[in-house]
Formats: C-alpha cells, structure tokens, sequence
C-alpha cells in the first residue's frame, strides 16, 4: 500500500495549524478541499485521524501516529538528497524541545551551542510552557522533545531521567522583613509555592501575586516586590537574592521525554545523549 504524499502534506499542516480555516489558507486551498483531502486519506488508511471540534481539531492515536511517520519520511528524505548534494543547506535537520521555563536559559541554549558545535548547523525551535502543557505539546506533535518533572506514561512514550532540579526559598537580598511580600508564581494554576511549604510545613494561607515566567518572578524578587519558590541552579549565583534556609530540601526529577520510532536524524541522537549526560557531570 502506498500513502498518497500530497494529502499527507496537508494533513500535516492540518496538524500545525490545529483547524481547517487556518490550514487551508496556509496550503492555499479551498476549506472543502482540505476536508475532501483528510475524508479520502482517512478512507484510504481505514481509520479517524481527526475529531474535528468547534473550534480546534484533535488527533486521535493513529493521526499521532501518521504525523511521527511523516517527519521520519522527511528526514530520510533530507539525509539522501544531502548525500547527493552536500550543498543543500535549506534540508537541515530540525529540533523542538518544550521545556519548562527554569531549564530553557540554564540548560537547552547551552546544549543547543554544544550541539550545534558538534554536528554543525541545524534549525531549531525551543519554548517555554507550563508543566502542565508539556505532555499535549507532544502528543499534539508541536516538538519531538519535551523537558518535564512529570513521567508520560503513555505507549511508545520513552522518559529519560536526566537529573533532579531542586527548589529553593528565595528572597531580596537586603529586605529582612519578608513577612509582608507576596509569593510570586507564574499563574493561579502553579502549585510550586504551595506544594514547597506544604512539604516544610507551613503555613498554607499565604497572598500571592502572579508574574508570567521564571525571569519575571527573579526579577520581582531582585527589585524588592516579593518573594518566591525557585530553582537552586538559577539563583545561587545571583547577588541579589538570599536563599532562606528549611529543614526540609524540596527535589523533583526531570525527565526527557520523546515518542519512540525507528530511526532518529544524527541531531535527535546526539540531542539525546546530550541530555542524558548533562547532569551527571
């Protein structure tokens, strides 16, 4: 059996796009076109690569699977015309890594230099999002990576602990009274100031403030306007925090997480073997 490419390609931008509208004007075709298209594949491979909702699709298993088929076949495609055509710089290899946002600066930039170093050139996508966003950036086919503190107990879902971050009390270094500033998290939705003085044992009626992401929150607690719950590898060096002292220390394990498959391009390899041997040096 062979899978028609042309209607691949679209359902694939279909993916991207996550709605019918926003990829038929991305393929420049017809709405019905599209939906003919994805009807027809759908028909031909017997089986739902999409439930279509109100305003965004959603891909079922076998259209996950079909997007992790089709990036394979691309990048198969890109090591052979480069073998013929070493020149053909627009067929670089591509990653996407999702990460939450304490790693990204600290940990993904400095490896995207080492393996850029290491293997040359590549296109790469790296984004920050919430721990509890990172699984559906996978499955929604957005990044081959993500970098989480929660296992993806999912089939053909590989998780790799690649280490353990640990969270730490962090206040402005000449403030001494700190019992008035706020907590500074990210949203309502982040539990890590309220999970870190649960374990300690603290009191648990505590006003906080939200900022959108990790520098933001540093920051905050740099210029005087609150205090908060941050990674120890992003602040110990900083001169204008203090790190107040608990009885207990809070870890959580990090995880590399990505779909297994048959072949991996040399970058996703080594991006891999980066990761795993980050922090156990």
């Amino acid at each position: 059996m062979e899978i028609d490419s042309a209607k691949v390609r679209a359902f694939y931008q279909l993916a991207l796009d996550k709605s019918f509208s926003k990829a038929s004007r991305s393929l420049a075709i017809t709405q019905p076109g599209l939906s003919q298209k994805i009807s027809r594949l759908e028909d031909e491979l017997e089986t739902t690569l999409v439930i279509r909702g109100q305003k965004e699709i959603t891909l079922t298993d076998s259209g996950l699977e079909l997007i992790r088929y089709y990036k394979t076949k691309v990048e198969l495609d890109k090591i052979f015309f480069q073998s013929i055509n070493p020149d053909t710089s627009t067929l670089m290899s591509e990653i996407r890594i999702a990460s939450f946002s304490s790693v990204t600066v600290s940990v993904i930039i400095p490896l995207l230099g080492t393996l850029i170093k290491e293997i040359g050139v590549f296109r790469f996508n790296v984004f920050s999002r919430e721990v509890s966003q990172l699984e559906k950036c996978l499955f929604d086919g957005e990044v081959d990576f993500i970098i989480s503190t929660k296992e993806i107990n999912r089939e053909r879902v590989q998780n790799i602990c690649i280490g353990e971050e640990e969270d730490v009390h962090i206040a402005p270094k000449l403030k001494k009274n700190i019992q008035s500033l706020p907590f500074l998290d990210h949203d309502a939705q982040d539990s890590t100031t309220f999970n870190f003085l649960k374990i300690q044992g603290k009191d648990l009626n505590f006003r906080r403030c939200y900022l959108n992401d990790i520098n933001g929150i540093i920051k905050g607690v740099e210029t005087g306007i609150g205090q908060a719950i941050a990674s120890r590898h992003i602040v110990q060096k900083n001169p204008r925090v203090r790190i107040i002292s608990h009885h207990k220390k809070v870890k959580s394990k990090v995880y590399l997480s990505f779909f297994e498959k048959p072949f991996y391009p040399e970058s996703q390899k080594k991006c891999i073997e980066l990761f795993k041997n980050y922090f156990s040096n």
